[in-house]
């Protein structure tokens, strides 16, 4: 695991000012499968290209693509079966 996937694992009495949907995106997040966790974390919250990632994580590109792919998509679902829709109040 990549170090910056580990600090994904963030305990809340550490991060009191987190807003609630931020507290919610981290639990679905770590809600996921480590592999679709990683890839993700590696490419968003790093910055990184899926290929940037999949050199990173010495995977071939398109798993890494794969794994975006498919953890987004647990994400979404995750975050739906919860009532989130993703819109920010006011906007």
């Amino acid at each position: 695991m990549g170090a910056l996937a580990r600090s994904v694992v963030i305990h809340r009495s550490e991060e009191p000012d987190r807003t609630p949907a931020a507290v919610v995106v981290a639990d679905a997040l770590a809600s996921l499968p480590h592999a679709y966790r990683e890839a993700l974390v590696e490419s968003y919250a790093a910055g990184r290209t899926t290929r940037q990632t999949a050199k990173a994580l010495g995977l071939p590109h398109d798993t890494v693509k794969s794994r975006v792919y498919h953890g987004l998509w647990q994400l979404r679902r995750i975050l739906q079966e919860q009532g989130w829709s993703g819109e920010t109040p006011g906007r």
